[in-house]
């Protein structure tokens, strides 16, 4: 682990000597989330867009590390809830957490929004924008998953439906489920 971050220090050495060195902000990126430090490994990967690098790869690695780091929050956010259960834990942190880990969903979010934007016949950029939305709405207040996901559809449904199996699936979970929970709603 320490020679990773010498790494690192090594990598932002060169960055400056050559700020042409787009690839090094992507080795950056790559330790980082490595070293769970996706906020930092999505700063990494908008270095390497904004320094002329695929827009639409950039951002949907941004969206994925900030999806992490998300993660991270929601793991956080959960074990204070469960020591909270048992009586092991008084605090009331559970509210920082939790915005924090919608704080990092969003980001990713409009991560996602650019690749969809970006690249429209791209379906793993919508299965993304659902995924988020899903977190962000989990009640299915809004339709935003339910139109990402219906839009993945019909750009899996133009491919091969074995190989995409396992996001097609997915779609059609989601769909059940808010189809189902507006029936329950109404």
């Amino acid at each position: 682990c320490g020679k990773e971050f010498q790494a690192m220090e090594n990598y932002q050495k060169a960055i400056e000597l050559d700020r042409t060195k787009t690839e090094i902000y992507g080795e950056l990126a790559r330790l980082a989330a490595k070293n769970r430090l996706h906020g930092e490994a999505a700063g990494y990967y908008r270095k390497m867009a904004d320094s002329g690098s695929d827009e639409v790869v950039g951002s949907f690695q941004i969206g994925k590390e900030y999806y992490f780091e998300g993660e991270n929050w929601k793991a956080r956010f959960d074990s204070l809830k469960e020591r909270q259960k048992t009586g092991t834990n008084n605090s009331a942190d559970g509210p920082v957490e939790q915005q924090k880990m919608k704080y990092y969903y969003s980001l990713a979010d409009s991560a996602f929004t650019v690749v969809t934007r970006l690249s429209p016949a791209y379906a793993g950029g919508f299965i993304w924008k659902g995924r988020m939305q899903s977190l962000l709405f989990a009640d299915a207040e809004n339709t935003g998953a339910k139109d990402a996901y219906e839009k993945a559809l019909q750009i899996l449904g133009k491919d091969d439906e074995a190989k995409n199996s396992k996001m097609i699936i997915e779609c059609y979970k989601y769909l059940g489920s808010w189809y189902y929970l507006g029936y329950e709603k109404y």
